[in-house]
């Protein structure tokens, strides 16, 4: 997956410098909406691989009220049927977590910083907006909210395991003692 990502991300990137290049000689509103669209799936790539090796970065404390689960969040992956949908998507870093390669605590803190990531995410897919400024053009807003959609998931997976696993380390450590 992560390889499968940064190759295109790295090929939209290219295609985007050469197209805008290229549009800045001809002027064609043909070639601007080709550029815009590379240039905001150029951005919508790069963003996340930014904001996913900023956040890597940082400890996250899974006891922070932002982690723990709310009362409401069950009924909601009940509702969403996330226990069969999160068997589906992809992840980025699944050494992270991996069993066999960490303790419960720190696959608790990666989900931590997983959701962190989509969060940021979801916020900085609205950034692109600011473009419309200088084209009226509004397709910046569809691709904003489906972008920012394309994370939400992400989020509910994290959420949706955390309190399982704390439950597992729990048992593990009361095994332990």
């Amino acid at each position: 997956m992560r390889k499968f990502f940064e190759c295109t991300m790295s090929i939209l990137i290219i295609v985007a410098v050469i197209l805008s290049g290229i549009y800045c000689f001809l002027k064609n509103d043909i070639l601007l909406t080709f550029m815009i669209t590379i240039d905001v799936a150029a951005y919508h790539f790069l963003m996340r691989y930014l904001v996913g090796n900023i956040v890597d970065l940082i400890k996250f404390n899974p006891n922070v009220w932002w982690f723990r689960e709310h009362k409401y969040e069950r009924k909601i992956y009940k509702f969403l049927n996330v226990k069969k949908f999160k068997k589906h998507i992809p992840t980025y870093k699944p050494e992270s977590f991996d069993l066999s390669k960490h303790s419960y605590e720190e696959i608790i803190a990666s989900t931590c910083g997983a959701e962190v990531i989509h969060e940021i995410s979801m916020l900085l897919s609205f950034l692109p907006l600011i473009m419309i400024i200088w084209y009226d053009y509004i397709p910046f807003l569809v691709t904003s909210v489906i972008a920012s959609l394309v994370d939400l998931p992400f989020v509910l997976i994290q959420r949706y395991n955390r309190p399982r696993l704390v439950k597992l380390n729990k048992l593990k450590n009361k095994d332990l003692n």
